[in-house]
């Protein structure tokens, strides 16, 4: 069957802000008709010699922001991570439309639970954001592994405080002498709810941990989403 190649269309960086270890902030203009649902990613056109290789990022923006954003992760050796960490505001790249299935759908429970790590929280901001615009009551366990990795805590203050029928957790596998909040992984303190919908991002490994867990205690399967980072 015959495919058409994706359509690129090039956006500008209008913000860029190191939030923690490794974590950069990238805002860009968006497009006149660019749409997409809480969740989605869009593919990024890399230079790669004379040719492009295409690296895919979360959008961690909603679709009533009049900017396109996302949460880079800026690795040593990373083509994307070169490519960002070099690019200045002002700067353009080439993004894809929207795709992926690892949205909110009007069909699930109204008690959703978020679990994250690290960049994983990027496409669960975006759908917290979007989930409680619709009065759904949401739950995010977050992890990281010390406070360096830390970011976006004001960001999820503020959405608590316009957004009663949110809660989160924070939890850090490493913390320092002066961290009181939980220790650990996200596994030593899921949320179980038999109502509920799991949405679950970050590492292969605690994906499958926390699906392995999840479906251990009785949860239904199709009330289990994942993406992997």
């Amino acid at each position: 069957m015959y495919m058409a190649a994706p359509i690129f269309q090039t956006v500008q960086l209008i913000a860029k802000q190191t939030v923690a270890r490794q974590i950069v902030i990238l805002r860009f203009t968006k497009p006149v008709g660019f749409s997409f649902a809480p969740g989605q990613f869009v593919q990024v056109r890399v230079p790669e010699g004379e040719k492009f290789v295409l690296r895919s990022y979360s959008l961690s923006s909603i679709p009533n922001d009049n900017y396109l954003e996302l949460c880079v992760k800026i690795l040593p050796g990373g083509k994307a991570s070169a490519l960002f960490a070099g690019l200045p505001v002002g700067g353009e790249v080439a993004i894809s439309a929207a795709r992926g299935f690892f949205v909110v759908k009007p069909e699930h429970a109204k008690q959703k639970i978020f679990i994250a790590t690290g960049a994983g929280i990027a496409p669960v901001m975006s759908m917290i954001r979007g989930s409680l615009a619709t009065n759904d009551q949401a739950a995010l366990l977050l992890g990281v592994r010390s406070e360096e990795d830390l970011f976006w805590v004001e960001r999820l203050e503020a959405v608590k405080q316009s957004r009663p029928r949110f809660e989160f957790v924070i939890t850090l596998t490493q913390p320092g002498s002066s961290w009181v909040g939980k220790q650990g992984r996200v596994t030593a303190h899921l949320p179980i709810s038999a109502r509920g919908e799991y949405y679950i991002c970050g590492s292969a490994d605690m994906v499958e941990d926390v699906r392995r867990i999840l479906l251990v205690q009785g949860m239904n399967t199709k009330s289990i989403h994942i993406e992997i980072f």
